[in-house]
């Protein structure tokens, strides 16, 4: 009965799932970046340290982008969520009168 009302939105939740989701992924790109690293770095060490570097800083960067990605698009149901409040506020007010 949950999903036929429409009193509550599922999507913010399905956002916050795709973040975790998302994140997940970043780490296994991390992951998969540093085990690269480490077999480039037996040919060239030089090159297995920047990769390694890579290997760090990747997934600090797809979790940020992951983060905002995420918050620009819960703000969109946080302004309809406002909305909805004065909405309410101006119809109970021209009901007082």
């Amino acid at each position: 009965m949950f999903l036929l009302t429409f009193n509550n939105l599922i999507t913010p939740v399905l956002i916050r799932f795709v973040f975790y989701v998302m994140v997940a992924g970043a780490v296994f790109a991390g992951l998969v970046l540093f085990s690269q690293a480490r077999t480039i770095g037996q040919f060239s060490p030089v090159a297995g340290g920047l990769m390694t570097l890579g290997a760090i800083l990747v997934p600090i960067v797809l979790v940020l982008l992951a983060r905002v990605a995420a918050e620009l698009t819960l703000v969109v149901f946080m302004i309809r969520d406002e909305l909805a409040w004065q909405r309410e506020q101006r119809v109970g007010a021209a009901a007082a009168e």
